[in-house]
């Protein structure tokens, strides 16, 4: 239910002053209003600029202090890093690997396989007193030097490891296209001794009338130059860069004939390597050729070792090289991988020290002079 207002005595003063309130309220909002409308958009305006300019400010301020961070940050770190280059950091680009992949300022390249061949002086060392000769070797004269070469590897590499494992220098004549051709050139160069291609030569007929086949990879009668040529560094490749010279397998009949051996020797020449004329036969036209040329060539003059496979036939033949040897100051003694490899390694591995003790020097051929 409503309830029903008193009645309200009016005041006189109190009506009054609502009344000048009124109209004071009344004028104040007739002179103030359009005014303060224009008062409150000009402070709105110029807090938002104050805002924006605070902000641009800011910005302004953080954008300074970032340049002036990273220009601190570049003076701080440049030139340590360059300092880091020169001392080899790990964890940047080796330059001397950059630079060998440029072929800039390189060395030739050694394969990792091939190690030194050991200096003479230090492959004929001084053996003690106890040293006995119990074979009866002649004392050296004229400086005479010994070079072992074994001839015929490729068909067995066992028979190889155990002439490549001798202690002391010596030659391997490894023939091409054999089913071990490559690894046994790989095992003489591992075990520090001298390689050379034991390149096949066609022999003249034996006496029954039979012609020997002196094997694959070999110069036969009839080869034009072009092929005597392409034949010889075809082998030369499968055996390795490695090589130090080239012997000749058989060729009595090849050997023979000045313009084939030209051939032969040219290829030798061009790859910087010696001819070891095993003289198969006495008309060898390799001296001649060599002369012409004006390349190294080397002779065997002392018997092979092992044509009988015996240990006294051997040390027999051997006894002869060492004559030569005195003689002409040098004997290229040869024997082969498989004939006597039952007996030929471990003869050599005694007399050895024998050879040192009575003055001879145990070489290679590439050392003659």
């Amino acid at each position: 239910m409503a309830q029903s207002k008193k009645p309200v005595k009016k005041n006189r003063t109190a009506s009054t002053k609502k009344s000048v309130t009124r109209r004071t309220k009344k004028s104040t909002t007739k002179r103030t209003s359009k005014p303060g409308v224009r008062l409150n958009l000009k402070a709105v305006i110029a807090f938002s600029i104050l805002i924006v300019a605070g902000c641009v400010l800011a910005l302004l301020i953080s954008g300074v202090g970032i340049k002036t961070e990273k220009t601190d940050d570049t003076k701080r770190t440049e030139k340590p890093a360059d300092e880091k280059v020169e001392k080899n950091d790990s964890t940047l680009p080796d330059t001397k690997t950059d630079s060998k992949s440029t072929g800039e300022n390189t060395k030739p390249h050694v394969p990792d396989s091939e190690p030194e061949l050991v200096p003479d002086d230090e492959a004929n060392p001084v053996f003690e007193d106890e040293v006995v000769d119990t074979f009866g070797f002649p004392q050296a004269k004229n400086g005479a030097k010994i070079c072992f070469v074994i001839d015929d590897a490729g068909g067995n590499l066992e028979n190889v490891k155990r002439y490549a494992a001798l202690p002391f220098p010596l030659t391997i004549a490894v023939m091409p296209k054999l089913t071990y051709t490559v690894d046994s050139a790989k095992t003489v160069v591992q075990n520090g001794k001298e390689l050379i291609l034991h390149q096949p030569m066609q022999a003249h007929d034996y006496p029954s009338g039979a012609t020997p086949n002196p094997g694959p990879g070999a110069i036969l009668p009839g080869m034009d130059g072009v092929k005597i040529e392409s034949t010889v560094s075809e082998n030369l490749s499968e055996i390795g860069s490695n090589a130090k010279g080239i012997n000749n397998h058989e060729g009595s009949l090849v050997a023979e004939s000045p313009e084939m051996m030209d051939y032969v020797l040219s290829v030798a020449k061009s790859e910087g390597l010696y001819f070891l004329d095993s003289r198969t036969t006495s008309e060898s036209a390799v001296p001649s050729v060599a002369e012409k040329k004006g390349m190294k060539y080397i002779a065997r003059f002392a018997p092979f070792l092992d044509n009988i496979v015996d240990r006294n036939e051997m040390l027999s033949q051997l006894k002869k090289g060492l004559d030569v040897a005195n003689r002409d100051g040098y004997a290229v003694i040869i024997g082969h991988v498989d004939k006597s490899v039952e007996i030929l390694p471990a003869l050599l591995s005694e007399i050895y020290p024998v050879l040192v003790a009575k003055g001879y020097t145990v070489t290679v051929p590439s050392r003659l002079d």
